[in-house]
């Protein structure tokens, strides 16, 4: 995707939430790990979080992890996300580039109809439409 076609996504971005009540499993691993995310491979040196995903376990930076989530109170080893994010839906496949801290975490091949979804701090994320309706609303 060109600069100007990435803008042109943007200026559609939306503001979203998490869902009310949609925590997610998760737990600190310090090993390097390797996800299969949609479309594409996530790749960690060390320390981050590991989300147990009905669809799948997924990676999120350590730092990122816990400055976008807090802890369910009663469920251990549960948090729900309490940042708000902006979204918008691609029109034409592109290739996404996850980059944390100056680390490419994730290299994705996205579809059209996808959403890309970026976090407070800037990292993009994409995924299906199905899992961002199942995950998302908007923050109106």
């Amino acid at each position: 995707m060109t600069d100007d076609r990435r803008e042109a996504f943007e200026d559609r971005a939306r503001r979203y939430r998490s869902k009310p009540g949609l925590a997610k499993h998760c737990r600190i691993c310090q090993e390097p790990a390797e996800y299969n995310p949609s479309w594409g491979v996530q790749r960690f040196p060390g320390r981050h979080v590991v989300v147990i995903d009905p669809g799948g376990p997924y990676g999120v930076e350590f730092d990122v992890f816990f400055a976008t989530h807090e802890a369910v109170p009663g469920r251990p080893d549960h948090y729900v996300k309490i940042a708000r994010v902006r979204a918008w839906v691609t029109d034409e496949s592109f290739v996404l580039s996850t980059e944390i801290n100056g680390r490419v975490e994730m290299i994705a091949d996205v579809p059209p109809g996808a959403y890309v979804v970026e976090n407070p701090s800037g990292e993009r994320y994409a995924m299906s439409a199905e899992e961002f309706e199942r995950r998302y609303e908007p923050d109106e």
